[in-house]
């Protein structure tokens, strides 16, 4: 890969999609080996405003209540697809949302942050999920293959009250699919955020579903 290229990619997985902090993590899954992102994020050395400070991490899963154990315990199988997009984004930048204190469950692979409280997991296919991801973002209609400019990455994130999921990547800036992606979001109850233009021609895509947990849990 030469010079210009890696710098297309260090851009595209910099800036993808900054208004959803995980996200923005896994949105512009590009050329293999990179088959993650890096929001190449500072990490406060002190709690900001809306991160709540660091504490004892959970022993058990919060989705199937298995053991857990701390991440810097797992290698990344990097022969493999990453089984957490959200954790092992195999870019230079690494991935510091998931210091120490951050765990992972190894029976379906959410990872719970210590800085941000709560289980996130990020995935290309959309039924690897434990819980079953919102029918709303796995009916979504999406570009065609020639018209994507990453690869397509499904996310959850879940705390106690609340789970988001979600759908990210890159494609070609056609305003008719643009517009009828805002048109059915907004009529499905989900929340879209489109950046045109991020790079000529391209745009980066995120469709969200927020849902209570205990209506989600009670489906």
């Amino acid at each position: 890969m030469d010079g210009k290229k890696r710098r297309l990619i260090q851009f595209r997985v910099a800036t993808v999609l900054g208004s959803s902090l995980i996200a923005a993590l896994v949105a512009a899954v590009l050329w293999p080996p990179l088959t993650t992102v890096s929001a190449m994020l500072a990490v406060p050395r002190r709690p900001i405003r809306g991160i709540i400070p660091e504490s004892p991490p959970p022993e058990t899963c919060l989705i199937c209540g298995a053991p857990v154990v701390r991440i810097d315990q797992i290698t990344d199988d990097l022969a493999k697809p990453s089984r957490n997009i959200a954790v092992w984004n195999r870019s230079s930048c690494g991935n510091p949302l998931f210091g120490p204190g951050s765990v992972i469950c190894v029976n379906d692979w959410y990872a719970h942050s210590a800085r941000f409280k709560q289980w996130s997991l990020s995935l290309n296919d959309p039924a690897g999920f434990a819980i079953e991801l919102d029918q709303r973002i796995r009916d979504l209609s999406l570009p065609e293959g020639s018209t994507i400019g990453s690869a397509v990455v499904y996310s959850q994130q879940i705390n106690e009250q609340v789970e988001i999921h979600s759908v990210s990547l890159w494609c070609d800036t056609d305003e008719n699919y643009l517009k009828q992606l805002e048109a059915k979001a907004i009529q499905s109850g989900l929340t879209v955020r489109i950046v045109r233009e991020r790079l000529p021609g391209e745009s980066t895509v995120l469709v969200e579903a927020t849902n209570q947990r205990n209506a989600v849990t009670a489906q």
